[in-house]
C-alpha cells in the first residue's frame, strides 16, 4: 500500500507593507533611524564651525591655520573670514585703512580685474604663496626667484623690528625678490620672506600653519605680519569666485582621440555580456520545498567543506565522536555514557591496556598525514572490538 500523500500547504499569503511597520521589530528600527537623524542634525547645528581647507582659520587639523588666528584674537585682533570677494571688499572698506587682508590663492581663482579690486581696498596685504598675478597686483616690485624647496635655518639681515623677533627663520617653500628681503637663503637670490611698499610676501603655508607653527621663527612671523592692526581680513577665495568672462573649460578636450571608440566599444561589449550571462540559465523554475537531500551528499558536501578549509580538528573531533558512540552501544552503556567509562569497559574486555586507549582517543592532530593514521589506528580498534 502507498501512503496517504498529505495535501499541499497553501503558500502563506505576503503581509502588507503597512502591517508590517505595525510590528514591533519594523517599529523598533524605525525609532532608531528616526534618532540617528536627529543626533547628527544637532551634531551639526551645535558643533562649533570648523572647515577642512588647507591655512583656514577655523581649521584645526595640521594643515590648517587655527591656531595663529586664536592667539592673534586673544591678543586683540578680530579675525574676519569673508565668503566672496564683495563681502572682502567690503570688510577693508569699513575698516577705514585700519585692517590687514591676508590673501591664499594657492589655485588662482581670482582674475586680474578681481585682483585690482581687491588691491585697491587692501591698505596692508599678506600674500601667502602668491602667484605672477597677485604679485603684480599687490606688490609690482617681487618676483619669484629660482632655489630649492628644502627646509634649512637662515639668519635675518635686515633692521627690521622682525629680526629682532626671530633673528633665525626655518624657511621653506617658494623664494622671491623684491626691495626688501630679510632672510637670504645661501645658494640663491631669494628669500622666503619679501617686503614691499604695501605687501608682505610668504612663500610657503607653513609659517602660519597648526602643524609647523612651532618651528624656528615662525610663530613671531605670523604674529607680526599679521597683528599689526587691530582687524585682519583672512580671504580665501572659493571656485564660485571665478570670472565670468573665463570660459568654463572642457574636461573631453583633455582626453585622447582613442578614448571615445575605446569606451563605445566596451560600453557595447558589456551589454553583449550582460545579455548573454542573463539568458544562458534560461527562465527560473519553481520546485516545491522541503528538498529531500541525499545523506551521502550532505556528508560528501561536508567533507569538501572541511577539506577546503584544512579544518583538522574538527575532522577529529567527529571521527572521535563517531567512534565514542559505537563503542558505547557496544558496550550497552547508554548514550551518556564518558570517555572514561568507555576506556574502562574496553580495557575491561581486554581490547587494549588504558593508556593506550586514551592517548588513541584523545589525539593531538598536527597534519593531514597524522589525520589519516590516525583515523586507520580508529578504525583498527573498531575492528578489535567488534563494534558494527
Amino acid at each position: 500500500m502507498s501512503a496517504p500523500q498529505t495535501p499541499a500547504t497553501a503558500p502563506a499569503k505576503p503581509v502588507p507593507a503597512r502591517q508590517r511597520l505595525r510590528r514591533p521589530g519594523g517599529l523598533f528600527w524605525i525609532l532608531l533611524l528616526v534618532a540617528m537623524l536627529a543626533s547628527g542634525l544637532l551634531t551639526m547645528i551645535l558643533s562649533p564651525a570648523s572647515s577642512e581647507r588647507s591655512l583656514s582659520p577655523v581649521n584645526p587639523a595640521p594643515r590648517g591655520a587655527q591656531a595663529v588666528a586664536r592667539v592673534l584674537a586673544d591678543k586683540g585682533v578680530a579675525v574676519v573670514q569673508p565668503d566672496s570677494l564683495n563681502t572682502a571688499i567690503a570688510a577693508l572698506e569699513a575698516a577705514d585703512g585700519r585692517a590687514t587682508l591676508l590673501l591664499h590663492d594657492p589655485d588662482g581663482l581670482l582674475g586680474p580685474e578681481q585682483l585690482n579690486q581687491l588691491a585697491a581696498a587692501a591698505p596692508r596685504t599678506v600674500l601667502v604663496e602668491p602667484g605672477a598675478a597677485a604679485l603684480a597686483a599687490f606688490a609690482p616690485g617681487v618676483t619669484p626667484a629660482d632655489g630649492t624647496r628644502d627646509s634649512r635655518i637662515v639668519s635675518a639681515s635686515c633692521a627690521m623690528p622682525l629680526a629682532e623677533a626671530a633673528p633665525l627663520l626655518q624657511a621653506t617653500g617658494r623664494l622671491y625678490t623684491g626691495p626688501l628681503g630679510c632672510y637670504p637663503v645661501p645658494g640663491t637670490s631669494g628669500h622666503p620672506v619679501v617686503f614691499s611698499a604695501t605687501a608682505t610676501v610668504l612663500g610657503s603655508t607653513s609659517y602660519l600653519a597648526n602643524r609647523d607653527i612651532r618651528g624656528q621663527g615662525h610663530s613671531a612671523l605670523a604674529l607680526w605680519t599679521l597683528g599689526q592692526e587691530p582687524q585682519l581680513i583672512w580671504y580665501q577665495p572659493e571656485f564660485a569666485e571665478l570670472t565670468a568672462d573665463m570660459p568654463a573649460p572642457n574636461p573631453f578636450l583633455l582626453l585622447p582621440g582613442w578614448f571615445g571608440p575605446v569606451m563605445a566599444w566596451t560600453l557595447l561589449m558589456g551589454l553583449l555580456a550582460m545579455f548573454w550571462r542573463g539568458r544562458r540559465l534560461g527562465p527560473l523554475v519553481p520546485e516545491r520545498l522541503p528538498v529531500v537531500v541525499p545523506a551521502a551528499e550532505l556528508i560528501d558536501g561536508r567533507a569538501r567543506l572541511y577539506a577546503h578549509g584544512r579544518a583538522l580538528d574538527a575532522v577529529a573531533a567527529n571521527l572521535r565522536s563517531g567512534a565514542l558512540t559505537r563503542m558505547a552501544h557496544h558496550y550497552r552503556l547508554g548514550t551518556g555514557a564518558g570517555v572514561h567509562q568507555i576506556i574502562a569497559a574496553a580495557e575491561h574486555a581486554g581490547v587494549r591496556t588504558g593508556p593506550e586507549l586514551d592517548l588513541l582517543l584523545n589525539p593531538a592532530i598536527t597534519s593531514e598525514q597524522h589525520l589519516v593514521a590516525w583515523a586507520n589506528d580508529l578504525a583498527q580498534l573498531e575492528k578489535e572490538i567488534g563494534s558494527p
